[in-house]
């Protein structure tokens, strides 16, 4: 093998490389292919001296040919070693006549560069060997960034899901061995959709990495965290026993709720916890973030803010919940959703005003389920949204005759979710509604609870303003069993006020409950409200009710809830046809 001298080099003499024997230079076809394919080699003679190099090695490494004579054997390094890595492969070139394998070139700047290394013996030439190198450091690069894009969250830093179950089953491996015990927690933010829909992507974006820095900064010894997707965080930590669990849960949530200010906007949030344990609660990933999972739900139904543990009982829970979810994803397509009406009465005049939709499931397979059991699941599941539109469509479609038969002046009161408010266009939907099935707007009532005026008021408004231009009222359903500020009585659009059955159960025999329906009462007339009481079930309460003022009522004094044919034979059987003259 000879030296092929680089035409652009014009400092490069012969005579500068010593180690050269120049009486047998010549240019071989095989040094003329390595210099024109642009991959990086060089030739090394017996005693490990530098007999040839082409440009593209030259420029890989920095070095000149001179520079790296003599310096071959300390161009490469592995696990730190340096003339021990030569000799090493050079010993495996004499055994097989060949070597691969990756290692670091020192290049001349210093830095350490990954490659590809391939030596063979060189035929017809006593102990020369041909070195290929090819550069890895864009393949690294690129394999760092997959590794990044694959293991962590791209907002906040995080590791995310996927680092977290290897992670996780590492962790539970090595605590197993040790006989320690981990607590997994989950931390899911409250109404912190509601808020990135009303405010924008970049504030929530903002909130999340506020977030992420100050779980990571929490003083809890030996904690990882990581983020889910969306609003919810995991925490996993060593853990003495579930009391500690939930101490370090409570410090996370008051992490949580300290105020984040942006421009002149203040946010306050809050966070649900839920807590799995290692190893009574699992001994896997999947096991031990499953039954966080599950506590993490509980927790949310309680109440915003609460700290859940898991336990047997919620795992029977999950159980009915899941096999809920799914027979809903089928409840409409298979016919077994079903609306009835509940009349409300005019108490001074006993003619009815309005109805109440109310829906109902009975699977095919037989039973009913309550709707205070399937109801939530909806909700939580996103589910609501489709059957919240089904219902509305539906109750139009039914009620229509029956406003009409009453000089569209009887209302159809139909219930929505914050479900229904947060995602997707409730404008649009009510508005497609009214103009498909051809019901007038001013017979619409829209029931909401104290909780969807509260959880983003301005969106809330703007709302319910564009819904009220198009002729539509509201209702609060459940008033004084929420918030009950008075505060968005008078800035929303309400027209009517619903007395809670909590309260009417006992109206006539508890001293606070005829107190709380009295102030009820007397607070909607001063604020030019309607007021109508729910759950009247005999003569005393609806007298009692009347006496005080209270506009109008509905309950089982008057009727159930009935299906569509069945309320039209009640109202046939009224001497005033069921309708309000």
């Amino acid at each position: 093998m000879t030296f092929l001298p680089h035409e652009t080099d014009a400092s490069l003499q012969w005579a500068d490389l010593p180690s050269v024997e120049t009486t047998s230079v010549r240019h071989t076809l095989g040094e003329l292919a390595l210099e024109m394919s642009g991959v990086a080699a060089m030739c090394l003679n017996a005693k490990r001296r530098l007999v040839w190099a082409n440009s593209a090695l030259l420029a890989l490494t920095g070095f000149n040919h001179v520079e790296l004579t003599g310096r071959c054997s300390r161009l490469f390094l592995r696990e730190g070693q340096s003339d021990e890595a030569i000799v090493d492969i050079l010993a495996g070139v004499t055994a097989e006549r060949r070597w691969q394998g990756e290692l670091r070139c020192m290049r001349k700047t210093g830095s350490a560069l990954p490659v590809r290394l391939q030596v063979s013996a060189v035929p017809d030439a006593e102990g020369e060997t041909l070195w290929v190198l090819q550069d890895l450091s864009r393949r690294r690069a690129d394999e760092a960034l997959i590794h990044q894009l694959r293991y962590f969250d791209t907002l906040t830093g995080l590791p995310n899901w996927s680092w977290l179950q290897d992670e996780l089953s590492r962790l539970a491996n090595r605590a197993n061995s040790r006989n320690e015990r981990l607590a997994i927690m989950l931390i899911d933010l409250d109404r912190f959709r509601s808020i990135n829909d009303a405010r924008g992507e970049a504030v929530g974006d903002y909130l999340i990495e506020t977030l992420a820095e100050r779980l990571q900064t929490a003083k809890v010894p030996g904690a990882l965290v990581a983020r889910r997707d969306g609003d919810e965080f995991c925490v996993v930590m060593p853990c003495a026993d579930v009391g500690q669990a939930k101490t370090v849960g409570a410090v996370l949530q008051r992490l949580v709720s300290e105020p984040i200010i942006l421009g002149q906007q203040q946010y306050d949030l809050s966070a649900c916890v839920g807590i799995s344990m290692f190893p009574e609660h699992g001994r896997d990933a999947s096991q031990l973030l499953g039954n966080a999972g599950t506590a993490l739900h509980a927790a949310k139904r309680n109440h915003q803010g609460t700290v859940c543990v898991f336990c047997d009982a919620l795992a029977a829970d999950a159980q009915i919940r899941r096999r809920t979810e799914e027979g809903l994803q089928r409840a409409i397509e298979q016919d077994e959703l079903s609306l009835h009406y509940q009349p409300q009465v005019d108490l001074a005049r006993g003619t009815v005003l309005g109805v109440e939709a109310l829906l109902r499931w009975q699977p095919n397979h037989g039973g009913k389920i309550s709707p205070a059991d399937f109801i939530p699941v909806a909700e939580q599941t996103g589910q609501i949204i489709p059957i919240g539109q089904w219902v509305l469509e539906q109750a139009c479609r039914q009620a229509r005759p029956w406003c009409e038969g009453g000089a569209n002046r009887m209302r159809l009161a139909v219930n929505l979710s914050p479900c229904q408010f947060r995602h997707g266009n409730l404008v649009r939907t009510v508005s497609t509604v009214l103009a498909h099935t051809g019901f007038p707007a001013q017979c619409l009532e829209l029931e909401i609870t104290e909780g969807i005026l509260m959880e983003d008021p301005e969106r809330v408004e703007v709302i319910m303003r564009e819904l009220c231009a198009l002729g539509v009222a509201f209702a609060v359903d459940d008033f004084g069993t929420g918030y009950s500020s008075l505060g968005y009585l008078k800035r929303f659009p309400l027209q009517r006020l619903k007395i809670d059955r909590s309260f009417v159960v006992d109206c006539c025999s508890n001293v606070q409950d005829r107190a709380i329906v009295d102030s009820i009462i007397g607070l909607a007339h001063n604020l030019g409200l309607d007021v109508i009481a729910e759950g009247v079930e005999c003569e005393e309460q609806r007298e009692f009710l009347q006496a005080h003022g209270c506009d109008m009522a509905q309950g089982y004094l008057f009727s159930q809830p009935l299906p569509p044919t069945a309320l039209e034979g009640w109202f046939a059987r009224r001497p005033d046809g069921g309708l309000r003259p």
